[in-house]
């Protein structure tokens, strides 16, 4: 996985933007982070992109190749087994069939819940309460309220200690 980053200005951004369009276009994109640098006439979006690097997408030197750009109107989908280590994946396939459930209940489509993006960021960020859930990127307080409650406690089925029970946990030996 490589980083890339991008300056997009608040103003006169149409260059920039069409540069991180066609990178976005033409990567396996994992994660997006923004944020507003706020400097009045000089504001601008800091961006940056965790992408997954492969022959078929890129040629020595990070620029498209004809294949690649053939698919430019086609976004590539994230292989989360390739992204996650085991342990995630296993939380992250149970918070897709949770979303599943949801979201026929609901009568909305699943990425109306939570993308997968969403899922998966909500693992690798140890997401364990609302408020945590809050500070996810992309996260709005309506997906919050309705629902966040039950997604942090899917979340919160994984909280282990990794080194065991303590002597006081430990069952007696007969």
């Amino acid at each position: 996985m490589r980083l890339r980053f991008f300056t997009i200005p608040v103003f006169d951004s149409d260059a920039a933007q069409a540069e991180l369009d066609r990178f976005l276009a033409t990567h396996r994109i994992v994660t997006i982070d923004r944020e507003l640098i706020a400097e009045g006439l000089r504001s601008a979006w800091a961006i940056c992109v965790a992408h997954h690097v492969s022959s078929a997408t890129a040629t020595a030197n990070g620029t498209p190749n004809a294949s690649s750009a053939a698919k430019t109107k086609r976004r590539q989908a994230v292989d989360y087994r390739e992204v996650l280590n085991a342990a995630d994946f296993r939380v992250f396939a149970r918070l897709r069939t949770l979303r599943k459930t949801v979201a026929t209940r609901d009568e909305v489509p699943a990425y109306a819940v939570f993308t997968n993006e969403l899922l998966a960021a909500m693992i690798t960020e140890r997401v364990r309460t609302l408020e945590d859930l809050r500070r996810t990127h992309g996260v709005r307080d309506a997906r919050i309220d309705k629902y966040g409650e039950a997604f942090v406690s899917a979340l919160g089925q994984d909280v282990a200690d990794p080194i065991g029970p303590t002597d006081d946990e430990a069952p007696d030996a007969p």
